[in-house]
């Protein structure tokens, strides 16, 4: 199983790289990647049964991760997390697909639900690069969107 291999040393020196490089929502998209693939591991396989129908609990794994994504990419001042989240979004998607399509091949299956962390781990790198040259070009990088009060508001506050 070298794919299993490559892809854990793959998504380790990315996340060493987010951890070591990048900001906050680099950091944390590194560590919810790892945590989900950790969590990945304890799950029972059997080559003979596995992906055969809907994996309920890969399932529960990557929507628990889009709902991290989508709250990180709604949060933070960067665009590149939004991308995550689409991708992770394909991800749950193609578990529905599974279990509404009872013929989808199980090894197509297996293979879109694995592949797709692939890009996610080059948006985050690059994601991290980016906020690299950041930091060198202006000497700040914010990690979170700073809202400001609404016009409502300011005028609510105002002394009359």
């Amino acid at each position: 199983m070298i794919h299993i291999v490559i892809f854990n040393v793959v998504q380790l020196a990315v996340a060493f790289y987010a951890f070591r490089r990048g900001g906050a929502p680099e950091r944390w998209v590194g560590a919810l990647m790892l945590l989900a693939n950790i969590a990945t591991a304890f799950r029972p396989y059997n080559a003979a049964t596995s992906f055969g129908s809907l994996d309920a609990y890969l399932f529960g794994i990557d929507l628990l991760l889009l709902l991290a994504f989508a709250a990180l990419a709604l949060t933070a001042d960067r665009f590149w997390p939004m991308w995550v989240a689409a991708l992770q979004l394909d991800a749950v998607a193609i578990h529905m697909v599974r279990g509404i399509d009872p013929e989808m091949v199980p090894y197509v299956y297996a293979w879109l639900t694995g592949q797709i962390a692939y890009p996610m781990m080059a948006i985050l790198a690059i994601g991290t690069t980016r906020h690299q040259r950041r930091l060198s070009a202006s000497g700040s990088d914010p990690d979170w969107t700073r809202h400001e009060r609404g016009t409502s508001e300011r005028l609510a506050a105002r002394p009359s």
